[in-house]
């Protein structure tokens, strides 16, 4: 994934954690980033690309191919846990992934997805939102490092190469304002 970000241009402060990691997610192709972790399920369970592209729910055709309910249930599960077990990302990422899974592949919730899009973003969440999805963090400047690590390793686990995030337009960072003699 390749994020470009102008200092100038962006409503986010560069310079703080809070506002790098949300400028970086702001950038991230989200419908392609949810299929893509969506698609590295089914594909543990025997979907290739060619049956499953991971923009839908998975549960219904799982069920056509004579799988029962519970069990594609179970197996959707268990294939989300084998894709993170080794994914050294903080709880409240877990908790975003799997939201995301469940909500998509078995319940086909895109509102519930929005939700867990929208903790990801680093925006606050309702009270109601936080029971729903589970996703009680939010990000602030003691846990911005531990989310964007936590970022790298989700994009790192559902097998892209990394991540890499340019940024033109330094200069205005230290820029004197006129009025106020500050950068």
């Amino acid at each position: 994934i390749t994020v470009f970000l102008s200092a100038r241009q962006t409503s986010k402060r560069l310079h703080d954690l809070v506002g790098l990691y949300q400028a970086i997610v702001e950038q991230i192709d989200k419908p392609a980033f949810i299929a893509k972790l969506c698609g590295c399920v089914a594909a543990s369970l025997g979907y290739d690309a060619q049956r499953y592209q991971g923009r839908s729910a998975l549960l219904p055709l799982m069920i056509e191919e004579g799988v029962s309910r519970n069990d594609a249930i179970r197996e959707i599960r268990q294939a989300t846990v084998q894709l993170f077990k080794d994914a050294d990302m903080s709880p409240a990422f877990l908790t975003c992934a799997y939201d995301i899974v469940k909500e998509r592949l078995i319940n086909g919730n895109e509102d519930s997805v929005e939700l867990a899009l929208k903790w990801l973003n680093g925006e606050k969440l309702e009270n109601r939102d936080k029971k729903a999805t589970g996703l009680f963090e939010r990000l602030q400047r003691t846990n911005a490092r531990t989310w964007l690590g936590s970022l790298l390793k989700f994009v790192y686990t559902i097998g892209f190469q990394g991540l890499i995030v340019v940024i033109d337009d330094l200069e205005v960072m230290t820029e004197r304002i006129e009025d106020t003699k500050r950068f």
